[in-house]
């Protein structure tokens, strides 16, 4: 196990360089930068330059990759170019706040999906499965966005409440930080749900046809026992191998869902780098992002052993 991680480690390093490539180069297609942003309109194009060389804008794209890749070797991501202060101290603040949120979202969507998709395959065809087929499509149907601005906007309109809007670090108060969270979570957390009750509902269908679960249940053996210790657990890679796919989205969809509750993790940061085209700080987070969404693909290959012991990393 360990030699299959180190040589998928290794096999990433391609993929970061050509990712921190990506990160480098196509952020110059964002229309306008930072310096239309810093000088009035009749600025004079000598000042203009001068902006341009103090930021470090005026070199060439390649120059530019090859001096970030040497950077990011010593742990230097950069300053931004607003406020003149290193990238990585702020990102340190605000990655525990998105993988929290991301991390239960996936858990909580994973959990509540793998727990309907078994109730609707157990009951197929009935009014149970197709209920919760109606309410998985809608889920899947529904974007992130659109239900997180519901559930700020509507609960305030209707009844003169809404979630809290100040957030409250976990060293503050933990119970407090929950609750905050726990709402952004939940927004996330649908459509990994929906996702993975269908799939969990198709392959527990096909697990249950198999001849070894009709010999389990010819032994005598109760249906809970059945379904927890011998269909269950051989249905879950397919879905394992959903969610480790839908991590990519969960981080994506934060970008938005911390902007509308006020969260302050990466997805904000994000929005408010891209407003201002702060290249390092886009840069430093779309870096950090691929890199986790690679690192949790990893955990996933190796997680296949487990549920599976025919299949061997090598």
């Amino acid at each position: 196990m360990l030699r299959y991680a180190a040589k998928r480690v290794v096999g990433m390093v391609p993929t970061v360089l050509i990712l921190l490539f990506l990160a480098v180069i196509m952020i110059n297609l964002i229309p306008g930068d930072a310096v239309d942003l810093m000088m009035e309109e009749n600025a004079s194009p000598e000042r203009r330059a001068a902006l341009e060389e103090q930021l470090g804008l005026g070199e060439p794209a390649p120059i530019r990759y090859v001096k970030y890749v040497a950077g990011m070797l010593r742990g230097d991501l950069g300053d931004s170019l607003w406020s003149r202060e290193p990238v990585l101290p702020e990102l340190l603040k605000r990655v525990p706040v998105t993988i929290e949120i991301a991390l239960l979202a996936t858990l909580i969507g994973t959990a509540v999906g793998i727990l309907l998709g078994v109730i609707s395959a157990l009951r197929q065809d009935t009014f149970i499965d197709y209920a919760i087929r109606s309410v998985a499509i809608a889920g899947i149907s529904l974007p992130n966005f659109a239900i997180a601005t519901f559930v700020v906007v509507m609960p305030a309109i209707w009844w003169g409440i809404s979630p809290t809007l100040r957030y409250v670090g976990f060293t503050e108060d933990p119970f407090t930080h929950f609750k905050i969270i726990l709402v952004p979570a939940l927004v996330l957390s649908l459509n990994l749900a929906a996702s993975v009750m269908r799939l969990s509902r198709t392959t527990m269908l096909d697990v249950l046809r198999q001849d070894y679960i009709r010999t389990a249940q010819a032994k005598g053996l109760r249906s809970i026992q059945v379904t927890v210790g011998h269909a269950l657990k051989n249905a879950m890679i397919p879905v394992i191998t959903l969610t480790g796919l839908q991590v990519a989205y969960l981080i994506g969809g934060s970008v938005i869902v911390e902007s509308v509750f006020v969260i302050p993790g990466l997805g904000r940061y994000l929005i408010t780098a891209i407003d201002q085209r702060d290249y390092p700080v886009i840069q430093a987070i779309v870096v950090l992002l691929g890199m986790f969404v690679m690192l949790v693909n990893l955990l996933v290959d190796m997680s296949y052993a487990w549920f599976d012991p025919r299949i061997r990393m090598t």
